[in-house]
C-alpha cells in the first residue's frame, strides 16, 4: 500500500510539472493586464498576469483560481513585504516583484520550486533568505537597485543552474564582488563601477 501511494505521489507530482509551458510557448500566451480582465477568461487558460499600482482588493482570493499561473508581475505597488498567497502559486516560472518596498523575501519563497526568472530590482532588500537554495531551476536572479552586499551561503546551491545575477546600481567593492563570485563561479555577475568604500 505504501508502495502504491508513493507511485501515485510521483505521477501527479510528473503530471503537474508535465503542464508547465516552455519559456516560447509562455511569451506566446496573452498577457493579462488587470485582475478584471483575467476573471473574464477561463480561469485554466490565465497563464501571465500584470497587476500596476495597487494590489486588487480580492487578490488573495481570486489568484488562487489560476492554477495554471506561470508568470506574475507585481510592479510598482508599494508593498512591504510578498503577500503571502504568492508563495503558494508553485507553477510560477516567472515572478516580477520590481519598484515595490521590500526589505526582505519571505522563508516560504522556497515553495517556488519551478522559479526560473526572480525579478527584485528596485527594492530595499538587504539580503537573500538561505530558503533561495530550494530554487533548483533558477536561471536568472535580478538585484539591481537594492542594498545587497553580500549573498547567502546557501546560494552555492544553485551553482549549476543560475546564469546570470544582476547586481547594478549598488555601492559595493572590489572585496564584495570576489566574494559574491566565489560563491557562484559559474555565474555571469553584473555590477556597476566599484567604490572605493569599506563594507560591514
Amino acid at each position: 500500500m505504501r508502495y502504491w501511494c508513493l507511485y501515485l505521489c510521483c505521477l501527479l507530482c510528473f503530471t503537474a510539472k508535465a503542464q508547465l509551458l516552455d519559456s516560447a510557448a509562455l511569451s506566446s500566451q496573452v498577457l493579462y493586464l488587470s485582475m478584471e480582465e483575467a476573471k473574464k477568461a477561463d480561469p485554466s487558460q490565465v497563464y501571465r498576469l500584470r497587476l500596476k499600482r495597487k494590489l486588487p482588493a480580492d487578490f488573495e482570493s481570486e489568484i488562487r483560481k489560476f492554477s495554471h499561473l506561470q508568470e506574475l508581475q507585481l510592479v510598482g505597488m508599494h508593498l512591504k513585504e510578498v503577500p503571502p498567497v504568492v508563495c503558494e502559486l508553485t507553477s510560477l516560472t516567472r515572478l516580477d516583484l520590481s519598484n515595490n518596498k521590500l526589505e526582505h523575501l519571505p522563508a516560504d519563497i522556497k515553495n517556488l520550486t519551478n522559479l526560473e526568472y526572480l525579478i527584485l530590482n528596485r527594492n530595499y532588500l538587504f539580503g537573500l533568505p538561505s530558503e533561495i537554495q530550494y530554487l533548483e531551476h533558477l536561471v536568472y536572479l535580478d538585484l539591481w537597485s537594492n542594498l545587497i552586499v553580500e549573498l547567502p551561503q546557501e546560494i552555492t546551491a544553485l551553482e549549476s543552474t543560475l546564469k546570470e545575477v544582476d547586481l547594478r546600481v549598488i555601492n559595493m567593492n572590489d572585496e564584495r564582488k570576489i566574494a559574491m563570485q566565489a560563491l557562484l563561479p559559474r555565474t555571469r555577475f553584473y555590477f556597476s563601477p566599484s567604490c572605493n568604500c569599506s563594507m560591514r
